[in-house]
Order: C-alpha cells, then sequence, then structure tokens
C-alpha cells in the first residue's frame, strides 16, 4: 500500500516535470536511487527489560537522506532474547541477538543493516567497598564495586566495566576504579555501572593537625619573621607546609603574611591565620614602634692592647635613623679585661667582658673576647719515646673569631713524673727510667694533656719464629725490640734466653745448638716483653721406603732404601741409622735394609727412626699371581672358547699353566670347562675358576644372556578392539642384536583393558595397562592407553613463568563413557617455540623471554596451553625526565608490574640503551651527561618498553634554600641546595652535593643537615658543578643572661640554688645552669657549681655566669 501511494506521488511529479518545457524533461532524466540505509548504531548493550529505539536512515543517490524507520521491516534472530516493532528493541533475557532492518525501494530493491544485541541481567544494586578514604600527594587506591543482579546474584569485579568520573582532577584522578591523589582538597569519585550510581570521597593530602613554631610574635615596625607551619598527617609522618598554606590577616594595616614570613607596617596588634586543608592556625602579632638601637658589631674579638670603635645606630618610627655612638652611655662588665670610651673597645688582659650602650630608655650589649683561647691543640696525640731522649711539643691556641696563635712560650707546662720525663717550654727531655708520664700544657682557663712512653717496648721480633736443627747443627738468632714509636734496635746480646728443654737443645745470646732428637721452645725476654721460637732436632716428618711390598726367593737378598724428609723439606737418606725388625726372622731378617730370606713365607719388616715407623710386606718363595686372557666370556648355545692361564712367579717369571691347572664351574647345565675350554650348554650366566700354586682366578661366563631387551615403541594408544605389533630386541654382550619376540614371555597387569599374545597387543575396554616382555632375565615394558578420549583438557589455559621456572601440566582424557583418565604420559607434548619453552611428559621449562603454546596430543584429539615468560603488563621509570649537566649521574629506577600485580625493581636486569650517547650514556639506569643537548634513554623488559626524556645543560648558579642559619648546640637544620641551569630549569641537588663547615668545632654539615656543635659563628659551602653557595651560621647567639638572684646575702654554711635563663635571638629561653659555667673570685667565701651557691666563710665574693658569649655576676655577702 505504502509502495503505490508513493508511485502515484512519482506520477504526479513527473507530470509538473512536462509541462515546464524542455528544461523540465531534462530534470524528468534524473532517477534517484537508494545507494544504503544505516542504522543509528551497530552494537547495543541493553539490561533486561531495558528498551532503546533503533532509527533506519535511507541515503540516496544524490546524497539525500530520509528516515525510513517506520517503512523498514524489523525482525529479530532471537526474540527471546531480544524482541523489535518499528525499531523498538525490547531487552527480554540475558544473550545476544541479531535486529535486521529490511527496506524496499520503489523499483523492488532490497535494503537491510544489523545491529547485535547484548542483553546482560538488570542491575539491581551497585555497592562499593569503601565510603571515603585519604591519600598522599602520589599515592593510589582501589575502589571496588559490587553489582547485585535482578537474579540476586553478584559480581565484584565489575569496577573496570563501570563509568569513572571525578569532582575534582586536580585534587584526584580515577582510572577504572584506580584513584591517584594529585593535590591538597578533597574531591568525589562517582562510578556508574548498570544505570546504577555510586560516590566515594577522598581526602588528598589531608592533616590531621598544624602546628606553628611560633603562636606569637612581636615585630618591630617594617621588620619581618619568618614561621613554620608543620603539618602532621594520618600515617604520623609531618611536612613543612608553610609555603602550602593559605595566609591571611585580621588587619593588613599592622600585619600581613606570605608563605610564612610576616612583616609588621604599622603599630597594634593582628592576628594571623594560616590554613592547610581544612585546618587552620592562628598566630598573635604585635608590632612595637618603639625605636631601637643597633650596634654594628654585637661580638668583638681583640688581643691585648688592641681596639676596635663600634658604632651604634638609632632607629625612629618613621625609618628615619641617627648616629649616637659618641653620645650614648658606654660601660664594661669587667674593665680590667676590657674599657669602653665613646663606642671605642680597647683590651688589656685575657677574659671576657659585656659592653652595654645606652641611648634614651634603649640600650644593647656587645659581647668583648680578648685573648680567650676557644681550644687548646698539641702538635702530637700520642707520643712514645726512648730513654735519653728529647722531644718538642708545640701548642696551638684557637681563638673565638678563628684566628690561631702557637702559645708554647706562653702556656704553663708540667709533668706528672718529671723523673721519668721533664718539660719545660714544650721541650720534652726524658731520663733513664722506663714508663708512663702525663705532660700538661694549660694556658688561660684551658688545659690539655698528652700521655708519653718512655723506653717502652711494645713488642719483640726474632728473625726466625721456627727453626729446625740436625743434631748438632747451630743456629744464630737475632732479636729486635720495636718501641712505641716505631723505631727498633737490636737486643739479641741483651736479651735474657731460656730452653724449654736444654737436652735438646740449648741457646746462648740467641745461638741455638742441637743436641738430640726432640722438639723444644726458645724464649727471648728483654724489658719485660718476650717472644718465643720453636726448634726442632732432627725430627722426621715424613719416612719412605723405596719399595713397600717385595717378593722373593729363599736365600735371596734384597736391598731397600729408607728416606727422612724433615721439617725444613730437606731429605736425607736414614738407612744406615734405622732400626730394622722382621716379624718372622726364621722367614727373612732384615738389618740395615738388607733383607735375607731363609723360608717360604709371608713377613712384616719394620724400620723406625726417631717416632716415625715405616713397613712393608716381604713374599717368599710364594707364586706372585695368575692371569688368565679374558676374564669375562660370552657364548653362543654349544659354541666354545679357549682360555690361557699365565703363573708368574716371586721373580717376575712367567709360564702358560692352562693344562696343569685346576678349573671348575659353578653351574655345569650353562656350561662346562676342561683345561680352560669352555662350552656353552643353557642361556644363563655363571663363573668358571682355575686354581695353581695356592693361587685363584675366576672367569664369568654368559650363555645368550641379553644385557638388554629393547621394544620398538615405549607407548602405545590403542581404540577399543584395536591391536597393533610390538618387536622386542635382545642386545647381546658381544654387540649383536636378536629378535626374540616370539621367544620373550608377554604378560600384561590389566587383562580387561589390554592384553598381549607373542608380541600382539589388543585393546579391550577403556583404561591403561602395563604390557612386559621377559628373556633372558631381562624386561621391558610399555604402557598401553586403551580407547581415545572424546575431549583432553588441562589444569590452565594460561601459565606466567619467570626464565628457568618449571610447571608440570597434567592432562586428563574424558571418554564417552563418561569416565576420566589421566594421560600425561602417554599423550605426546610438543611446543610451538623452544626458545621460549620446552616441555617434556608435561613439565614446562621456561627458556627465555617470550610466548609459546605447548601442546598435548593423542590419536587426533588435542589440547593447548599457552605459556608466557618473562612478560610484564606495564612497566614503569620512577622519572620520567632527567635533567643534569656534564659529567654528572643520575640513577633511574625501573618497576615492573606483573599480571598479578606484584611489583619488582628490574633497574639491573632490564636492557638500557640511549638515542645519543654523545650527549648521555646509560648504564643500568644510571645515566651520566656527555655533553649539552637532548635525548633519551629507553628499557626494554619483559616485553615492555619506556622511554625517559635526558636534558644535559651547563650549570649557570647554585642557591642555598636559607639565606643563614640561628642554632642553638644540639640543635639541627636542613637546608637544600638547587642549581639553575643556563635554560632556567632547576633541580635539587641536595643529596650529590659536596657540603662542608667552615668548622665542625661550631657547625657540622652531613648531606645538607646542620648541626650545631658550639657557640660561635661559621659557615656552610655546597658545592656542586663548579659552583658553590655559602650559608652564614650562628650557635648559641644570646640576648640575653640572665641569673633569678643578682645579689644573695648567706650564712655560713647556707646554699641557694640559682638559675641561669638564656634568651636566644629567636626569643626562646632555655635553663642552662647546668651547662654555664660559674667561678667564684673568692671560693674561700662562696663557691658555685651548676648554679648552686654555697656559703663558705664571711666575707664578699662574686659568682661569674657565663654562657654564649654572656656574662652575668652575682653578688655573695657572707655574715
Amino acid at each position: 500500500m505504502r509502495r503505490n501511494s508513493f508511485n502515484r506521488f512519482l506520477l504526479m511529479a513527473l507530470s509538473l516535470l512536462l509541462v515546464f518545457g524542455n528544461g523540465g524533461l531534462a530534470l524528468a532524466a534524473t532517477t534517484v536511487t537508494v545507494s544504503k540505509i544505516v542504522l543509528n548504531t551497530s552494537e547495543l548493550s541493553l539490561s533486561i527489560e531495558d528498551t532503546y529505539v533503533l532509527t533506519a536512515t535511507a541515503v540516496y543517490s544524490d546524497t539525500t537522506s530520509g528516515d525510513v524507520t517506520v517503512n523498514a521491516d524489523w525482525s529479530s534472530d532471537k526474540p527471546a532474547v531480544a524482541s523489535v516493532y518499528n525499531g523498538i528493541v525490547t531487552a527480554k533475557a540475558e544473550g545476544t541477538a541479531t535486529i535486521v532492518a529490511v527496506y524496499t525501494y520503489s523499483d523492488g530493491t532490497k535494503y537491510s543493516q544489523a545491529a547485535t544485541v547484548t542483553v546482560t541481567k538488570k542491575v539491581k544494586a551497585l555497592t562499593q567497598n569503601v565510603q571515603s578514604f585519604d591519600l598522599r600527594k602520589g599515592e593510589t587506591d582501589s575502589i571496588i564495586l559490587t553489582a547485585t543482579y535482578s537474579d540476586n546474584t553478584t559480581d565484584a569485579t565489575v569496577a573496570d566495566s563501570a563509568v569513572w568520573s571525578t569532582s575534582v582532577a586536580a585534587v584526584a584522578t580515577v582510572v577504572n576504579g584506580k584513584v591517584k591523589g594529585i593535590a591538597s582538597g578533597t574531591a568525589t569519585i562517582t562510578g556508574v555501572y548498570g544505570k546504577k550510581t555510586i560516590t566515594v570521597t577522598v581526602n588528598v593530602e589531608v592533616a590531621k593537625r598544624i602546628t606553628v613554631d611560633q603562636p606569637e610574635l612581636t615585630l618591630l615596625l617594617n621588620d619581618s619573621a619568618t614561621v613554620v607551619l608543620t603539618a602532621t598527617f594520618a600515617d604520623g609522618t609531618t611536612e613543612n607546609v608553610s609555603s602550602l598554606a593559605t595566609w591571611t590577616t585580621s588587619d593588613e594595616s599592622v600585619a600581613d603574611a606570605l608563605k610564612g614570613v610576616i612583616t609588621g607596617y604599622k603599630q597594634g596588634s593582628a592576628v594571623i591565620t594560616a590554613q592547610y586543608g581544612t585546618k587552620t592556625v592562628t598566630i598573635q602579632v604585635t608590632v612595637d614602634q618603639t625605636s631601637k638601637l643597633i650596634v654594628d658589631d654585637q661580638s668583638v674579638f681583640l688581643k691585648p692592647e688592641a681596639a676596635q670603635q663600634l658604632k651604634l645606630t638609632a632607629v625612629y618610627p618613621d625609618e628615619t635613623t641617627k648616629d649616637v655612638t659618641s653620645t650614648a652611655i658606654w660601660s664594661s662588665s669587667d674593665s680590667g679585661v676590657a674599657y669602653v670610651y665613646k663606642g671605642k673597645v680597647y683590651g688589656y688582659t685575657a677574659g671576657t667582658a659585656t659592653i652595654t650602650g645606652t641611648y634614651g630608655d634603649k640600650s644593647v650589649q656587645v659581647d668583648v673576647d680578648v685573648a680567650v683561647a676557644r681550644y687548646l691543640d698539641l702538635s702530637e696525640e700520642q707520643l712514645s719515646l726512648k730513654t735519653s731522649a728529647s722531644h718538642t711539643l708545640t701548642l696551638t691556641a684557637t681563638y673565638a673569631d678563628g684566628s690561631t696563635e702557637d702559645v708554647t712560650a706562653k702556656a704553663v707546662w708540667s709533668s706528672s713524673n718529671e723523673l721519668l720525663a721533664y718539660v719545660k717550654n714544650g721541650a720534652i727531655t726524658t731520663y733513664k727510667l722506663a714508663g708512663t708520664a702525663t705532660i700538661s700544657a694549660t694556658y688561660g682557663t684551658l688545659e690539655t694533656t698528652l700521655e708519653v712512653e718512655v723506653g717502652s717496648v711494645s713488642k719483640l721480633v726474632a728473625s726466625s719464629e721456627n727453626v729446625f736443627l740436625q743434631v748438632s747443627g747451630t743456629k744464630q738468632l737475632s732479636l729486635t725490640a720495636v718501641a712505641g714509636d716505631g723505631s727498633s734496635s737490636d737486643v739479641t746480646a741483651n736479651a735474657t734466653w731460656t730452653s724449654s728443654d736444654k737436652s735438646v737443645a740449648i741457646v746462648s745470646k740467641g745461638l741455638i745448638t742441637g743436641y738430640t732428637v726432640g722438639s723444644a721452645t726458645i724464649t727471648g725476654t728483654y724489658n719485660g716483653t718476650t717472644t718465643t721460637i720453636t726448634v726442632d732436632v732432627g725430627t722426621a716428618r715424613h719416612l719412605a721406603l723405596s719399595e713397600t711390598a717385595v717378593n722373593l726367593a729363599v736365600n735371596a737378598t734384597k736391598q731397600i732404601v729408607l728416606t727422612a724428609t724433615f721439617a725444613d723439606g730437606t731429605t736425607a737418606d736414614v738407612t744406615d741409622k734405622a732400626t730394622w725388625s722382621s716379624s718372622d726372622e726364621a722367614v727373612a731378617y732384615a738389618d740395615k735394609g738388607t733383607i735375607t730370606t731363609y723360608a717360604e713365607g709371608n713377613v712384616t719388616i719394620t724400620a723406625s727412626y726417631g717416632s716415625k715407623t715405616v713397613t712393608l710386606t716381604a713374599a717368599v718363595g710364594k707364586k706372585n699371581k695368575l692371569n688368565v686372557d679374558d676374564d669375562s666370556v660370552f657364548l653362543r648355545l654349544n659354541k666354545t672358547q679357549q682360555l690361557v692361564l699365565t703363573a708368574i712367579d716371586a721373580n717376575g717369571a712367567s709360564s702358560v699353566v692352562t693344562d696343569s691347572a685346576v678349573w671348575t664351574t659353578a653351574d655345569d647345565n650353562i656350561a662346562t670347562v676342561t683345561k680352560g675350554l669352555i662350552t656353552g650348554y643353557k642361556s644363563g650366566t655363571t663363573t668358571v675358576t682355575a686354581v695353581y700354586g695356592g693361587k685363584t682366578v675366576t672367569v664369568t661366563v654368559n650363555v645368550e644372556t641379553a644385557s638388554r631387551l629393547n621394544l620398538t615403541i615405549s607407548k602405545l594408544n590403542l581404540g577399543i578392539d584395536q591391536s597393533k605389533d610390538v618387536t622386542v630386541m635382545a642386545s647381546y654382550e658381544d654387540g649383536t642384536t636378536q629378535d626374540v619376540t616370539e621367544d620373550a614371555v608377554w604378560s600384561t597387569d590389566n587383562e580387561d583393558v589390554a592384553d598381549v599374545n607373542n608380541g600382539t597387543v589388543t585393546a579391550y575396554s577403556t583404561g591403561s595397562a602395563v604390557i612386559t616382555a621377559s628373556y633372558g632375565g631381562k624386561k621391558a615394558t610399555i604402557k598401553v592407553t586403551a580407547g581415545t578420549p572424546s575431549k583432553l583438557t588441562l589444569q590452565a589455559k594460561t601459565v606466567e613463568l619467570e626464565e628457568d621456572e618449571t610447571y608440570q601440566v597434567v592432562a586428563t582424557g574424558k571418554y564417552s563413557d563418561g569416565s576420566d583418565l589421566v594421560l600425561t604420559d602417554d599423550v605426546e607434548w610438543s611446543t610451538s617455540d623452544e626458545q621460549v619453552a620446552e616441555v617434556e611428559g608435561g613439565l614446562i621449562t621456561a627458556v627465555d623471554t617470550g610466548t609459546a603454546v605447548i601442546t598435548a596430543k593423542i590419536g587426533d584429539v588435542s589440547v593447548a596451553i599457552t605459556v608466557n615468560v618473562g612478560l610484564v603488563d606495564e612497566l614503569a621509570p620512577n622519572v620520567t625526565l632527567v635533567t643534569l649537566s656534564p659529567a654528572d649521574k643520575e640513577q633511574i629506577t625501573l618497576t615492573a608490574t606483573g599480571s598479578d600485580g606484584t611489583e619488582i625493581d628490574v633497574t639491573e636486569d632490564a636492557d638500557w640503551t640511549s638515542a645519543k650517547t654523545t650527549i648521555a650514556t646509560v648504564k643500568k639506569g644510571l645515566v651520566t651527561g656527555v655533553a649539552k643537548g637532548k635525548t633519551t634513554v629507553t628499557a626494554s623488559y619483559g616485553g615492555q618498553k619506556v622511554t625517559v626524556n635526558i636534558e644535559v645543560d651547563q650549570i649557570s648558579s647554585i642557591k642555598a634554600s636559607v639565606s643563614n642559619l640561628a642554632l642553638k648546640s644540639g640543635e639541627s637544620a636542613k637546608v637544600t641546595a638547587t642549581i639553575t641551569f643556563s635554560d632556567g630549569k632547576t633541580k635539587d641537588v641536595t643529596a650529590k652535593a659536596e657540603w662542608q663547615s667552615g668548622s665542625y668545632k661550631i657547625v657540622a654539615v652531613t648531606g645538607g643537615t646542620v648541626k650545631a656543635v658550639a657557640y660561635g659563628k661559621s659557615y656552610v659551602t655546597a658545592k656542586y658543578g663548579g659552583k658553590a653557595v655559602k650559608v652564614p651560621v650562628t650557635v648559641d647567639v644570646l640576648k640575653y643572661l640572665e641569673v633569678s638572684q643578682m645579689n644573695l646575702s648567706l650564712s655560713v654554711g647556707q646554699s641557694v640554688q640559682l638559675v641561669a635563663t638564656a634568651t636566644f635571638e629567636d626569643g626562646s629561653e632555655a635553663d642552662v645552669s647546668k651547662t654555664a659555667v660559674w667561678a667564684s673570685t673568692k671560693e674561700l667565701t662562696a663557691t658555685g657549681k651548676n648554679g648552686l651557691v654555697k656559703a663558705n666563710s664571711k666575707g664578699t665574693a662574686y659568682i661569674s655566669v657565663k654562657y654564649g658569649g654572656k656574662t652575668v655576676k652575682v653578688k655573695v655577702v657572707v655574715k
């Protein structure tokens, strides 16, 4: 009906075209046809009960198109899975269906198009394993999705199929449920699967708390101070987040903050707030408009009679300044040490003083150090001298300014034992006595000591530790005494010598004389030190006879030589010196190595020398041995072989005694023997024995005895009622072979499965049996598998292995009767690539990286397993860009992730290459810069490759993270060093830089970690790539030193505990009572130690307290 309407429309259109003349005729002549039809999708995935509208569009030859959805005929090949009506698809059951649309054009041509519809179970619910979690930046965690379907089944592996999104990609990203933290903040992760949605909140870099090192701060006008903001995270780690936090102020006209740096702008108070993540902390800031005083040097070091001019500057609120040096009031805490006039400080005597400059209501203090040594260093750390010797020491003082001075002549020297060692102005003189003395050097308040050993012998050395002498031989030893200073002298004549056994050896002034065979210990003693020498006199280490067994005729003689080997390796003929004996002198006698025989028999001859003994055996008048020309004979039935028997007498003469010997056989049913002629009668093995002159010899005889049996096949697979002929071959000792199939005895261990008759094997029922062939005492077997399985199965389809790893595959046959049978040993195994994996008996051995297919086959049935060797799913370097300078090195770490998700470091196992070795080289991930330029290094491992970009550039500068440091003793601070390349890029080289301290007595540095050691000023230097940066460091710089009481009034015997408090430059305070130096001007009146002041007698005393370059005095009046 639709086609008729279209025909009428077409006729009307043609009529109208004819009315318009030739132009119309030309237009009517053009025929429009359908090129094709297309659907809005060719693949469709729906859940049960879902619907979807497919549309069909006809594309015409003039490139126009039209919707023909309702004009097409729609059909489904599986309406039970998905039905269709006018393009509307309805999902009904789980499965796959094909929807076809057919459109018939007016000319009768049909056009069709199809769409595949996959119908899955309808998701009833979607749940996740977590509602929220926290991540650190760069850390990852996975969300597990579990779908519950309308049939109440569940699937916990749908995360990879879900659609994931993040609310803030700058905070956290998500791929297949794996969430990665990017930056601090909170993001919502959304997962959609089967029209169900879940959300998970992710917090990145969320701190559990934040703290500030200075919650209260006082600033002068336009002054700045840096505070440190520390975040503590859930895993217990901490981080300086000053530069990452958001800083705000309650009144920016008074004070403001930027990355932890707070600046005062106007007198008043303001609250600075630092926010990091969801946490905040506040700092109370007070800006003081009061003017201040600035002195140009807060610590002065002077030599006696030297002077230094100080400059005092007053700073006013409007930032104007004025030099008030000459108008200020100046004072000194100890004018005997240092005097001050109008800011000029004069040094008088060694000591410390505090200079105070006062102007208006403000004052400043300057520490003055007049030639007070901080350290004393002796030129020797240890010293050992001979008696009656001399040695000069040098004493060096190091002052507060780091300068040094030779104060040897200025110091006070003393010795703990002047009879042993005397010292004056560093020159030590030793006397006749030996021993140890302590040398002390005192300069100012410092003292240093040195232990001196005089005339001590550290060890004695003999010219030989082991001596070997012959009897009456001599050996001269020398004895050397080594002193503590390394010098040595010959004390052979002066030492005391003793011998542990004078009957063996004696010694006089090192000359050793051997007396009798034996061992002794020689001892040499000098100045209480001893050494020992082992002496061996004439003792043989080994004896050797020229012969160990002899055969002699009666009334014969034989000369034997005895050789001794001594401790020094020399040898000597001791035949005449040894003691000889015979076990039976009636048979043979021995004297000085000559053996004389008297009667037939066997004797043992013994030779002794010193503590050593050796023996030889002598056979007198005996046949030595019998020889047969063949000790193993193989014969066929009824065949013969003649043996020849030879006797050898004691003198070595031989004679054929075949006919004279007595011949016997162990089994004459198998073989007989007559005068050495052996005849074989029956298959088997026996022995033939020949006896002559008390000697016996035996021969093994094999009569047609197979050495082994071989079957033509080792395993056999037969169908039911199928037969197969098997041949058995016997191999004999003479190398010949014989077909013994009909002569062998055949048997089966399971005749219900398979039986055998004269080598013909027949299968009867499904199963396996072992067929055995026996012949001549030998057996051979063949395994028979009856019935061809309908299917072969392996326990796995794919296996992942590392090189040299093995995996046992079990092949199971499934038969048509429903039975299963393990056929691992029966199937034929093969590999697609022996270079990757080998297989034998189902045991797969991984050879090299790659993929191979292992196939098991029996009959026409086969099955395969894929073997992946050394392949990884992912390969990841720890960096994607390395920037370094020429000759610089940087290590790249490579991590491989296996199919099971495990990660291993494969840096050294991977293959590394550089695209341009003229720019950078690489070996086992270690990149070395060669010349300026850009290149890449590639790492290959487990079938994967990764590339790292390399940029080599010249260093233009190096900077430290801080410009200066102020620390307290024992405190540490981290300084980072950053280099800048010529292209402006930067790199942290803290760990690689060379760090040095200007004075390790003040400050130490390792890998950028600076540790304060003791009071003073110094610096640390970082050097890298020819560039250097210096950071000044001050240790224990005090603003004030205060004592809890400045005036005391005590009674005799009374004591009071004072507290010394140090106020540092950063405003912090510390109790330094125990670390300060307490000294009294009159210890008879009052003493002070660790702050405890004791009244001893009536009078007045001053207790001085010194710490960190500051000194305060406490007046003590004892009543």
